[in-house]
């Protein structure tokens, strides 16, 4: 059931996530991503946690899980996702241009809006404040509460293109998307907590992202590269 997300506001999430950081040289980032069990259609899925891995550098972002992994190439307009199953992957370029747009609606009237709330508290090692997220994406609307520090000390300017490329994937998602990176802006630091829920088909999930490690140093040789001995797939109609 999981498989089945939109993959719009996953795409958004994680563009407007990857403003928060930025270094002069290379940076790693773990995340531990948890969702609560949840009843949807008759059918309970318990609770999941699961590891996310990230490289990135001045132009280019590796993103491990489990079983798949995605590598943005903005040096070649590119992203790549990876299957580690079935040892192949797909091309997605970064201009929406070319692939099928027919069908897609000129503006998803996303909206975000950040509220800072002055609570304080220490996650982790980092001494975090709170801020109350509430953004709305295709009619549905998502609450967080994000925990973010300064102590990680951070230039937020070189990411702002990492979010310009990666709006390219869809037009519809530029549409006030300037509006959207200045009031995430008020968000200051790095995020270290963020506890999410949503409603779906009348039916509440929470899930949460929790930073357990960060560390600037070189990314290792080749990561941002394919794999040896994948093969290509094409996408699917649905993906197009």
């Amino acid at each position: 059931m999981r498989k089945n997300k939109s993959l719009i506001p996953t795409v958004l999430i994680f563009c407007l996530s990857i403003l928060v950081v930025s270094a002069q040289g290379d940076v790693f980032m773990k995340q531990k991503h948890h969702t609560d069990s949840f009843t949807m259609m008759g059918q309970t899925q318990p609770a999941q946690d699961s590891f996310q891995s990230i490289w990135f550098t001045a132009d280019k972002i590796r993103s491990d899980q489990e079983k798949s992994s995605s590598i943005v190439r903005l040096d070649l307009n590119l992203m790549y996702a990876l299957d580690h199953e079935k040892k192949t992957y797909m091309t997605i370029p970064l201009n929406f241009s070319a692939m099928q747009t027919e069908k897609m609606p000129k503006d998803l009237g996303i909206k975000i809006s950040i509220t800072p709330t002055g609570e304080t508290k220490k996650i982790n090692k980092w001494n975090c404040k709170k801020y109350l997220q509430n953004m709305e994406v295709m009619g549905m609307n998502v609450t967080s509460e994000v925990w973010a520090t300064e102590d990680i000390k951070m230039d937020l300017n070189v990411y702002s293109k990492y979010v310009s490329a990666s709006m390219q994937m869809n037009p519809a998602m530029k549409a006030g998307m300037d509006k959207l990176v200045k009031e995430m802006k008020k968000i200051k630091g790095v995020h270290v907590l963020t506890v999410t829920t949503n409603t779906i088909m009348g039916q509440t999930m929470k899930s949460s992202q929790e930073l357990v490690e960060f560390k600037e140093g070189k990314a290792p040789a080749g990561i941002f590269d394919l794999p040896a001995g994948y093969k290509m797939k094409k996408m699917s109609g649905m993906m197009r």
